[in-house]
Formats: C-alpha cells, sequence, structure tokens
C-alpha cells in the first residue's frame, strides 16, 4: 500500500529518497515485501542505489556468519556487510541434547560472561523462533537466580492452565490452602457456583475448618448447597494425593489430567489447533519437570515448594536477561545473543516453508545474528522428546573459518576459552 502511494505521489520520481534494508523484511503477512525495494530501481530506473555497508554494533565474525546466510537470497539488492570493530570472537555453533540442556548451557554461558567480561545482564539477550520456546529459559534463569524480562510474551507460570494444574497440586499438599481450592473446584466448572462457595466458606469458618477438610466431612455438608459435587471434589483430591504418594511419576500425572479435566478444558479453551497445542504443551512440560523432581528424589511436596518460590520470585524491573521472539528483536541490539532452537522442522518454520517463505526465514535468522554485537551463540537440540532433530539448513549455510563448531570439528581455541571461562566462574563463586 506505501508503495502504491508513493508511485501516486512522485510518478516521476522527482525528489524521491527512499531508505531501507531489504534483508531485514521479515513481516511479509503485512504486506512488507522484500521485492518493494527491487521495484524501485525498475519503476526509478535513474535513482542511485546507496549501499549502506559500513557497521559499527557487530564485530566481523558476526558479520561474516550474517553474510554468507542471507546470499542465499535471490529477491535482494546485495550488500557485503563489514565491521568497524575488528574480528571478534568466532560465532559459537552448540549441539545440546534437548531444550532443557540448552536453557542450561544458555545459563552457564551467561553467568560465565559476566564473570569474565563484566557485562550486566540486560546485554544478553535470548532469541527464539516462537515464544513458547522460552519457557524452559524461564525455569533455568530463576533456579540460577538470574533476572531476567519476558518480551511480548506471557510467563510460563502466568499461564491458566499452568496455575490450574498447580492448584490441584497445592491442594494435594496442603488441605488448608483455600484459595487454591477456588481456582480448582471451577477448573473446569463443577457446578459449585459463587453462592455455594461462599455457603461453604460460612460453614466451615462455623466448624474450625478449611474448604477442602469441609467437603471431607459429610456431616458438615448436611446442608451445604451442591452437597454432591463438593462431596466429589473431596473424593478427587484425596485420590489424587493417593496417587502422588504411591504411583510413579509418570502415572500420577497423567491422573492429574484426566481425573481432573484440566487437559479436556485446556483443547476446550484453545482458540485454534496451534493454541491447543501450546497448551497442552505447558501441561506436559510442567509434567516432565515433575518427573524429572520425583526420579530425583523428591516428593510432592517439595516440587509444589520449589515452584512457588520460582513463580513468586520478583524479576528485576527494567535489568535483566531479555527474552524475546526474534520479531520482537528487530531494531534492537545486545552484546551477546543466543539464537536458539535452530533445527530442522522449528526454524525455519514448517508453516513459512508449507507457504513458499524461505526467503522471509533466512531474513529473520539474519535479522537473530546481527542482534549481536561482541558475542553470538546458535544451539540446536538432538532430539525433541523421542524424536531425532536435525540441525537447521540455516547453521550450514552461513558456516565457515569465521564459526566454531565442535560437534562438527574439534576447536582447540574454543576449549580453551570455555576452560578460562569455567575457572573464572569458579573463582567467582568461591570468592577468590
Amino acid at each position: 500500500m506505501q508503495y502504491r502511494w508513493i508511485r501516486l505521489l512522485r510518478p516521476d520520481g522527482a525528489g524521491l529518497c527512499a531508505v531501507g534494508d531489504d534483508d531485514q523484511s521479515i513481516y511479509e503477512w503485512r504486506g512488507a515485501r522484500a521485492d518493494n525495494v527491487l521495484a524501485l530501481g525498475r519503476d526509478y530506473p535513474e535513482l542511485s542505489v546507496i549501499r549502506l555497508e559500513r557497521n559499527y554494533r557487530s564485530t566481523q565474525a558476526i558479520l561474516a556468519a550474517a553474510n554468507r546466510l542471507i546470499a542465499r537470497n535471490a529477491v535482494r539488492l546485495g550488500k557485503t556487510l563489514r565491521s568497524e570493530l575488528g574480528a571478534g570472537r568466532p560465532v559459537k555453533v552448540v549441539e545440546v541434547a534437548d531444550a532443557e540442556e540448552e536453557a542450561e548451557r544458555v545459563a552457564q554461558e551467561i553467568l560465565a560472561r559476566r564473570a569474565v567480561d563484566g557485562w550486566r545482564w540486560e546485554a544478553f539477550a535470548v532469541l527464539a523462533r516462537t515464544g513458547f520456546q522460552l519457557k524452559a529459559f524461564e525455569r533455568a534463569f530463576r533456579a540460577h537466580e538470574i533476572p531476567y524480562r519476558l518480551v511480548g510474551a506471557r510467563s510460563f507460570f502466568d499461564r491458566a492452565e499452568v496455575q490450574d494444574a498447580l492448584a490441584y497440586l497445592r491442594l494435594c499438599v496442603n488441605p488448608a490452602d483455600d484459595a487454591a481450592f477456588v481456582r480448582a473446584i471451577g477448573r473446569p466448572r463443577r457446578g459449585v457456583g459463587a453462592a455455594s462457595l461462599a455457603a461453604l466458606g460460612r460453614i466451615a469458618r462455623a466448624h474450625g475448618l478449611s474448604l477442602l477438610e469441609a467437603c471431607w466431612r459429610e456431616e458438615v455438608l448436611a446442608e451445604a448447597p451442591a452437597r454432591e459435587a463438593l462431596v466429589r471434589f473431596g473424593e478427587l483430591i484425596a485420590a489424587l494425593e493417593v496417587g502422588f504418594a504411591r504411583h510413579d511419576p509418570e502415572h500420577a500425572w497423567r491422573m492429574l489430567l484426566e481425573q481432573t479435566g484440566i487437559e479436556a478444558l485446556a483443547r476446550e479453551e484453545a482458540r485454534d489447533p496451534e493454541h491447543g497445542e501450546r497448551k497442552l504443551g505447558a501441561l506436559a512440560e510442567l509434567g516432565r519437570w515433575w518427573v524429572r523432581h520425583a526420579e530425583s528424589g523428591g516428593d510432592l511436596a517439595s516440587f509444589v515448594q520449589q515452584v512457588a518460590v520460582l513463580a513468586d520470585r520478583d524479576e528485576a524491573d527494567g535489568a535483566g536477561v531479555r527474552l524475546m521472539t526474534i520479531h520482537a528483536a528487530k531494531g534492537l541490539e545486545f552484546d551477546g545473543v543466543f539464537v536458539v532452537g535452530m533445527n530442522e522442522g522449528v526454524f525455519p518454520h514448517p508453516q513459512a516453508l508449507d507457504e513458499g517463505r524461505l526467503e522471509e526465514e533466512r531474513r529473520l535468522a539474519y535479522v537473530a545474528i546481527t542482534r549481536a554485537r561482541f558475542f553470538l551463540m546458535l544451539s540446536y537440540w538432538r532430539r525433541k522428546g523421542k524424536e531425532r532433530m536435525q540441525p537447521s539448513r540455516f547453521l550450514e549455510e552461513l558456516d565457515g573459518e569465521f564459526v566454531s563448531w565442535p560437534a562438527k570439528r574439534a576447536d582447540k581455541a574454543d576449549d580453551a576459552e570455555d576452560a578460562a571461562r569455567f575457572m573464572a566462574l569458579m573463582r567467582k563463586n568461591l570468592g577468590l
């Protein structure tokens, strides 16, 4: 639309000056097409093209990776960025087992970089193709007490389905948790409305009981509205408590999802299939976290306590590592950048491939890379659940002498740098 206005206002091109970067055109679905820039040369053949190739943001190693990647695109004017900051460190490509190990690796890398380079928290950013990938980093950062800001997305612990599951778990651990009771009995609805809850509250207070304890005392509920529904809910929580105490962790989690109805509720409330997958994925992720906790010797009480501490920990206001999607990062810059989930089937996004938008996905990767000033790490998973994963094609496309890829070839210099950072972090932790 904007280009059409230009054609109407300046049909002869007199006094026309256009500034843009075709390699950073990442909103084609909004009509921002890279070929609009190329159309200028076709429709206004007398225009001069001035390529702004001197770069004052990133080191040459980072720019070399970006240049090599974006050169694969056919729809572009073409330019080669040159750094004014010197060669810099090689771009790191790191293979990890899965998303959890990736988050742990990034957390350790940030701690080490701070110990060695003294960078502030806000000097770092974690960039992902989709916001859902960031939940593992929330957990890892909270566990390591790394302050962060989730930009343009909702915290994992703020998700409705996660809060639903936690409400049931809290009740299993603490029958006196009336706030958890109110949340759980309404998710999903069980025929207990506001008036019935208010009446239950009066009865419970009169007998010195919590709301759940009142549900376990049928004589107390003799005159309570929705009596049968309250009794059934009390029996449900009692059964879950026994299940988490006696059954294996995975079986107990499946009981929670099925018997409470929260999994079905997540499907019902989903706006579309993709939204439903995210909601179910959040429940599955919380379940995997519980299973790992239990297999390491923890019980349900300690799990609930750990989650409560992490969820309640205040995020620093203004300060902190940025967690964001690549789209949200356009126009920003950071001293250290981690581009995560660089796998086929993730980045490039399958839907973009189906729609023939591979070049736009490559431009998106270019934008991610060029957010980094001094340090850039790209990571990919070996597996996702039981599925074997492959590195993104973009990693092969940007690979070169300016890239350190230990899983592909040995790099003694990179090993030495890792060892130096580890020793620096150890000295800092020991107060030496």
